[in-house]
This record gives structure tokens, C-alpha cells and sequence, in this order.
């Protein structure tokens, strides 16, 4: 077995994976289901996780056209794919494992995955391998199938194997429904509607605003932000060199440093800049506004996801996060990374080492990524 977790946990998972394995040998008789009605995915973890599930439903639906397909994921995600036609119900959960205050208790977490049992679903996917969401999979019930490399593969039917060579999340995600026959292509889905784009060209004509670069400073993790002066020069040296309204994209609590950004902005270039932080509601007036830019600037987070799936200019800057792995390159997308002269990866887990790594990114170095793309 292959396992990716620290030295430090490998005895105690096999020895448990041993244990469960005994214990639980029957869910590895289970044949696959004849007719397939019911099919249920699990993405219990971030939006851009979810983002780059979107190729998933695509070959489920492929392969299981006459399926109900129904998504399990976080409240705040909802959105990424409400539009989407391949999902026919979403249910949502905030699991007490990701620590949020608004997260319900393990009891009642119980009590609504032993409730959608009663769904009867055919087929379970489970992507992220975390053994809590594969606890989550064996409480609802059906076929259940995923990775085990984090262990407790004992309470699957079917463990999707896990290739050790590096591969991109998408392949990653797609590899899980391969193991049963269902295929499609990488590219992912995000569905605009009308009244998503005149909502934000309300929001964009209310400000006098045509044409703007996007630029979405932060992240969930403290490792992929890039410092406030930087972004500051950056700005700068866009309105300087074309003369365009800049607009900062995030969440409300990106609000204040977003407000820091500006204030290190010279005085005669703080017209140009607009900070749309918290003003937004959900992902999808997100997407509608950089559907809208000339080239989305950003970190590693859902904007970099969004930007793909809409086929927009887009630079992103890596630090702690492979863009082999989690980013794009195209003739359109330029991903910034530069590793440390040490023997140091990309998976480190020194916090005080990763924490240095996207400040190896000068603004030069994204101001001539915006060149070679406009």
C-alpha cells in the first residue's frame, strides 16, 4: 500500500488498515451494481476542489446518462455548480473536521449522513481520500469508491488506484471514476447565466467601470500570499503602463488588506483602483467579473480555477503549491514558480520555508507575464 502521510503515522495505519481489512473483507465481495439510478460524489473540502470535480460529472453523466447525479459538498461551494447540467441535486454539509464555527457536531453529522442513506444511491465517489470522508462514504452507503492513501480503504468496495508518478488534481480526480469505466476530457465546467453577467454589469457600470485587470491578492493559507508592497508596485505599474481601472476580487474579510494595498498606491493612481471585496455575494458573480476582465492576476485559489474554466488571460502566482500539479499553462496562462536553490520541494511542510517561497517572485516577473499575454 502507498500512503501519504508522515513516517511518523505509518505503523499505526497499517497496523489499522490490517485490522479494518479483517474485519470489513466482506466490502471487497460486494459486486458492482447492475443498473445504475442514483449516483452520489463527495467533495466535502474547497471551492477549487470542486472547480476541478466538474470533469467528473461530465464522464459519470457520460457513462450513466439516464442517472440522477447528485453532489454532497460545503454550503459556500454551492454555487460553483448550481448551473451545472450534468448535477441534477446538491446536498450540503459543513463537517466538523475543517474546524469552522459554523460547522455542525460529529452527532448531528452522523445523524444527516445515516438520513441520506435512505437516498439509496447505486454509486458513492469519495476524491479527496481524507479516511473522515471515507467514514462519510461508508455511513451513506451504495458502491463506494476512492483512494486509500491515507488509509481506511478497508470501508470501500472499490480502491481506485493512485498513481506515484505526479499528476495534475483533474487527472487525479478522473483516475477515481476511470477504476469504473467512466471517462472525459480535463477541461472544467462553470455555467454563467444571464442574469449572472446583467448583475455584474450593474455592479460594473454603478462604478463607471469598462475595462479593468483583475487582480485577486489572497488565499485560505498564509504560504500563497504575496506581500502588500508588491501587489501595491504591481498596481502601480499596470495603471501606469495601460491605463486601466484595477479591481480587487476576495472575500469581506479580504476587504481591510485590500484597503492596505491601495493606501501604499501613489496618490495619483488610487483613482484607478476599486476595491470589490465582500461586495460580490458567491462564486458566481465572481466568475461573471472575471469573465468580464482583460487578465486575471492571482494567487493559487478559486479565481486562478474560475479563469481556466472561462478561458480568460490569467496569471498565477505559485509559492508553496506545484502549478504542475495544481495550475495551468497555456497560450493564454502564464504560471509563476520559482524554486529555492535548496533541496527543498514543493510539498515542503517547514512552514517558516514555504512561507518564503512565492516571495522569490519579483513584480517584474509578473509584469512581463501581463506583457507577453495583452
Amino acid at each position: 500500500m502507498h500512503y501519504l502521510v508522515k513516517p511518523l503515522y505509518l505503523p499505526f495505519l497499517f497496523a489499522i488498515d490490517l485490522l479494518g481489512s479483517i474485519c470489513f473483507f466482506w466490502t471487497k465481495l460486494c459486486r458492482t451494481p447492475n443498473s445504475i439510478k442514483k449516483i452520489l460524489v463527495i467533495r466535502l473540502d474547497h471551492a477549487g476542489d470542486m472547480l476541478m470535480t466538474t470533469p467528473v460529472f461530465r464522464a459519470l453523466k457520460k457513462e450513466f446518462p439516464n442517472a440522477e447525479l447528485c453532489v454532497l459538498c460545503r454550503p459556500f461551494v454551492k454555487s460553483l455548480i448550481e448551473n451545472n447540467k450534468n448535477v441534477s441535486q446538491i446536498f450540503t454539509l459543513e463537517v466538523p473536521w475543517f474546524k469552522r464555527n459554523d460547522s455542525v457536531s460529529w452527532c448531528q453529522t452522523i445523524k444527516f449522513l445515516l438520513n441520506l442513506r435512505k437516498q439509496r444511491f447505486d454509486f458513492v465517489f469519495e476524491l479527496h481520500a481524507d479516511p473522515r470522508n471515507i467514514f462519510a462514504v461508508f455511513l451513506v452507503g451504495g458502491y463506494r469508491v476512492g483512494y486509500s492513501v491515507r488509509g481506511f480503504g478497508f470501508l470501500l468496495n472499490k480502491i481506485a488506484n493512485y498513481s506515484a508518478q505526479k499528476k495534475h488534481v483533474i487527472g487525479r480526480n478522473l483516475d477515481v471514476v476511470r477504476s469504473i469505466g467512466a471517462d472525459a476530457d480535463s477541461s472544467l465546467d462553470f455555467f454563467l447565466t444571464v442574469q449572472d453577467k446583467n448583475n455584474i454589469c450593474k455592479l460594473l457600470a454603478t462604478h463607471k467601470v469598462e475595462k479593468y485587470i483583475l487582480i485577486h491578492p489572497f488565499a485560505g493559507r498564509p504560504e500563497k500570499l504575496w506581500s502588500l508592497d508588491s501587489w501595491a508596485k504591481l498596481c502601480s505599474d499596470l495603471i501606469k503602463k495601460y491605463r486601466t481601472k484595477i479591481i480587487f476580487s476576495g472575500s469581506s474579510g479580504d476587504y481591510e488588506a485590500c484597503e492596505s494595498i491601495k493606501n501604499l498606491i501613489s496618490e495619483r493612481y488610487k483613482s484607478f483602483v476599486l476595491n470589490f471585496c465582500g461586495l460580490l455575494g458567491d462564486f458566481k458573480a465572481l466568475g461573471a467579473l472575471i469573465d468580464k476582465s482583460k487578465i486575471v492576476v492571482s494567487t493559487d485559489t478559486v479565481s486562478v480555477h474560475l479563469a481556466h474554466a472561462l478561458n480568460k488571460k490569467l496569471v498565477s502566482l505559485f509559492g508553496a503549491t506545484d502549478p504542475a500539479v495544481w495550475g495551468y499553462s497555456s497560450k493564454k496562462e502564464i504560471s509563476l514558480y520559482i524554486k529555492l536553490a535548496d533541496s527543498c520541494s514543493a510539498d515542503c511542510r517547514n512552514e517558516a520555508h514555504r512561507m518564503k517561497m512565492i516571495g522569490q517572485i519579483s513584480v517584474n516577473d509578473v509584469l512581463s507575464a501581463v506583457e507577453k499575454l495583452l
